[in-house]
């Protein structure tokens, strides 16, 4: 899901909890903030991109992992690297 997407979500939904979107963790609702300046719900924001970079940084090393699994099982010929 990406960042805009998540974005429309807050701002339709604003007391969805975006960590229990992203990671089915936690409360479904969170409780309403009541803001006194401009700034907070920036940081808001950045907390759930933040979250949303741990679970990209996750998926990357997990997909790494299965590289080198597949690279180990399968090793390539010199031939196949020499095009």
């Amino acid at each position: 899901m990406g960042s805009e997407v998540l974005l429309k979500i807050q701002e339709c939904f604003p007391d969805l909890n975006i960590h229990w979107l992203l990671t089915g963790k936690g409360r479904m609702i969170r409780h309403a903030l009541s803001y006194t300046s401009d700034e907070e719900p920036i940081v808001e924001v950045v907390q759930v991109l933040q979250e949303q970079i741990v679970l990209l940084q996750k998926s990357l090393a997990d997909k790494n992992e299965l590289i080198d699994l597949l690279k180990k099982k399968r090793p390539l010929k010199r031939s196949a690297l020499a095009i």
